[in-house]
Parts: structure tokens; sequence; C-alpha cells
């Protein structure tokens, strides 16, 4: 869209920013360089393509919503040691019972870091749940999860982020899987009571496991 991209690069005149108007898989095909940072907010809610992905082991054509085949490709342009910030909905990896996200693993790709964004500041965007996703090749067997608290310095957002350490208290940052991310405050409320229920010393109860005990119990 010409209008987008004229109004696009007024606003970021005197950026140190090489604009392209071009089709983004055309071009991205056509770059032969590796970055050390990718930053990106692509665009929501593309129309669902086939597409034969960069160094995919499958050797077949890999069919999903074009934002995604997008940052796929994207990611291939990274440095060994880079790393890739997206703003995306929260779903993005849960995606089609988590078949994207296996497939980003599957081409050496990992989800590090998921910082939930307050709805604040994207509500005149979108309605959807967004989150600020770092992605990078270097593998990593959990998912560290925070929240941007605008409480919180940049310093100390930047260190939790570096640092990938859980904090004493889930409300602080904790580790998942990322399959399972798809709502942080539900997640966090979940860890909370976890929490609460260990330094309490009781004892955690499966209750779907004694409503049955009791069913079985008055059948007998």
């Amino acid at each position: 869209n010409k209008t987008k991209f004229d109004i696009a690069k007024q606003w970021g005149e005197g950026l140190n920013i090489d604009w392209m108007l071009a089709d983004p898989l055309l071009k991205l095909s056509e770059l032969d360089e590796q970055f050390d940072l990718i930053v990106s907010s692509p665009p929501l809610n593309m129309k669902r393509i086939s597409y034969e992905l960069t160094n995919d082991p499958s050797g077949e054509s890999y069919q999903d919503a074009e934002e995604a085949v997008l940052i796929i490709e994207s990611l291939h342009k990274l440095s060994q040691n880079g790393e890739a910030i997206f703003i995306l909905p929260n779903s993005f990896p849960s995606f089609n019972q988590g078949k994207r996200l296996k497939k980003f693993q599957n081409l050496g790709f990992c989800i590090n870091a998921i910082v939930d964004i307050p709805t604040k500041y994207y509500r005149e965007i979108t309605s959807l749940p967004m989150s600020i996703f770092f992605i990078s090749r270097i593998k990593t067997y959990k998912t560290f999860v925070s929240y941007l608290d605008p409480d919180k310095t940049f310093d100390d957002l930047v260190a939790d982020l570096i640092n990938h350490k859980k904090g004493l208290k889930p409300s602080q940052g904790f580790k998942i899987d990322a399959q399972y991310y798809n709502n942080y405050e539900l997640l966090s409320l979940q860890k909370e009571i976890d929490y609460e229920i260990s330094i309490s010393g009781a004892q955690c109860f499966d209750l779907d496991n004694i409503s049955k005990s009791i069913i079985k119990g008055s059948s007998n």
C-alpha cells in the first residue's frame, strides 16, 4: 500500500532506515546478508498461503498465514548469535495445536522469552492480546515469560530479559514450555496459586481425581 508506505516514511524521516516498497517474501529471498538483530511488528490476519520454506528438511510446502511464513523466512536471515524481536498475538506459538511452534523448532529456532504487553498500549490497533517475542537460534528448553510492567524501570526490564531468570514470585517472571503460552494473566494466576501452596506447606490435591474417587466409591 503506497499511501501507508509514504506515511511511514514521513514519520521515520531522519531515522537511519532504508525504506523499501516491495513484496516482502520476494525481497527476503533476494537478501544475502545475515543480521544480528531483526525487529518487526508484522501485519495480522493475512491470507493463508502455501510456501516452500528455506532449508526445510521436510521438503514439503508449508501452509500457514502469510505473516507466519514471513517471520520464518526472516529468521533465516539471523546470524548464528542474532536475536529477532516480534510483536505478535499471544496465541501465535499455540496456533493450530502447536504445529506452528513445532515447525519453528524443526527449523532450528527457539522462542527464548515472551513479554506480555498491557492492553492500553495497543487497544487502538487490535483487540487481540499481544506480546513481545524474542526468538533466536540459541536452543532453550524453557521460555522465560514476563510482562511489561509500567512500574519497572527500563534497566530492570532489560536485566530480566538478559538473565532469563525466574523471580522469587511468579509475578516476577517464570519459565514454561512455549506451546502452553496463550494468556499471561491466567498462567501467572495459576503459578501464584502453586507458589502460595508450596510456601504454605499445604498439600495440593487434584480435585478431578478426588471427584472420580468419590463417584467410584459411591457406586460400590
